[in-house]
């Protein structure tokens, strides 16, 4: 028997039934851009489309499924790596649109997502400057410790340079830094063998 790509099946799908109305492709592995293509010429009438964790595909591949698919009613577009171009595509594109899952997409702005139909149900979208606030109460309660005392300042210079979700890592590892170097310090100046010390 001989062996076929996923992307020629997602081909062969999208020639057979122009008329699919339902696209499920989130647990399966191996599509590329150009299955995603042949599904944006062929399947127009397409409501449902689940592409969630899909991150081979490219936003401009993304956003010509959106472009040629305006009967879209459900869009699952999780963890899909996407910024505020394909949510402005799906804003123009996409009149129909009731549900969107963005779980996962940090690169989207609040903006973006304003400039949706206020019909549209959008699931799981978290704006990534609601991170700071939780991140700051983090920091609150580091900057007690006396072995960071410094760390806001660090805070504040790293978030300008850093992505968010690597900020919490640098934070962590400079605090565990300082405790370490707390208790080297703390190690080498205590005399053991003195018990009143």
């Amino acid at each position: 028997m001989k062996s076929v790509s996923i992307g020629k099946v997602l081909k062969l799908i999208a020639e057979s039934y122009p008329n699919l109305k339902y696209l499920n492709i989130s647990a399966s592995g191996g599509f590329k851009n150009d299955g995603l293509y042949a599904i944006a010429n062929s399947c127009q009438k397409l409501e449902y489309l689940n592409i969630s964790n899909r991150t081979e595909f490219s936003e401009t591949s993304i956003c010509n499924v959106i472009r040629s698919c305006p009967r879209l009613q459900q869009l699952d577009l999780s963890f899909c790596q996407i910024t505020d171009i394909t949510i402005e595509e799906i804003a123009r594109s996409c009149p129909n649109l009731k549900y969107l899952d963005l779980k996962g997409c940090y690169k989207i702005s609040k903006g973006a997502v304003n400039k949706l139909n206020p019909n549209i149900h959008v699931e799981n979208y978290r704006n990534p400057m609601d991170f700071r606030a939780e991140i700051e109460q983090v920091v609150e309660q580091i900057t007690r410790w006396p072995q960071v005392a410094n760390i806001r300042t660090r805070f504040h210079q790293a978030y300008r340079q850093i992505p968010t979700q690597d900020i919490i890592y640098d934070l962590i590892s400079i605090a565990g830094d300082r405790l370490l170097d707390n208790q080297a310090e703390w190690w080498n100046s205590t005399d053991l063998t003195n018990p009143e010390q």
